[in-house]
């Protein structure tokens, strides 16, 4: 055993270069903040897209930890699409989170996606912190028989719907 060890010695740079997709993405699910910042740190090894697609995996995985860890250290890569996938898996707590420390936010696709999934308090927050949707998510989410979250977002639309027109007959009398 030992004559292995000779023949093959093993160096932290070998080990860090070897750093695959299913071991970061083990170490996302069990919350090693240890492999993540080794993942992370090796800027020459990773492009900004390869801690983008951590960024995406971890709020997927739902693990809030890890999100606060790559927020900390400064992890490149976050954009929007972060907040949206974490929207469109269900992760309130992450969404809330992500709302009040990142500048970012999120985009259409955050409430399109989480209503299609059936996250009905997921997009009832979003509607009530302003974030906007398209006629896609009522569509949609009544097509994979959502309807309560359809309804929904029907009458958020009828009620912004009718505040404009009141404030453009306002405006024009």
């Amino acid at each position: 055993m030992n004559d292995l060890i000779q023949v093959y010695p093993v160096t932290l740079d070998l080990v860090d270069s070897i750093i695959s997709y299913c071991d970061i993405s083990f170490a996302v699910r069990h919350e090693d903040l240890y492999m993540i910042n080794r993942y992370v740190s090796l800027k020459s090894e990773r492009s900004e897209d390869d801690i983008h697609k951590l960024w995406i995996m971890t709020v997927r995985a739902g693990k809030l930890v890890v999100v606060k860890y790559l927020h900390q250290i400064s992890a490149p890569g976050y954009d929007t699409s972060v907040f949206d996938w974490a929207a469109a898996s269900g992760h309130l707590d992450i969404v809330k989170w992500l709302h009040h420390t990142r500048n970012e936010g999120g985009s259409t696709f955050a409430i399109d996606m989480a209503s299609i999934s059936g996250h009905f308090e997921v997009v009832k927050w979003l509607v009530e912190n302003n974030y906007k949707f398209t006629s896609y998510a009522i569509h949609r989410s009544s097509i994979y028989g959502r309807f309560d979250i359809a309804k929904y977002l029907e009458n958020v639309r009828s009620k912004l719907f009718s505040q404009a027109m009141a404030r453009f007959s306002r405006v024009n009398t």
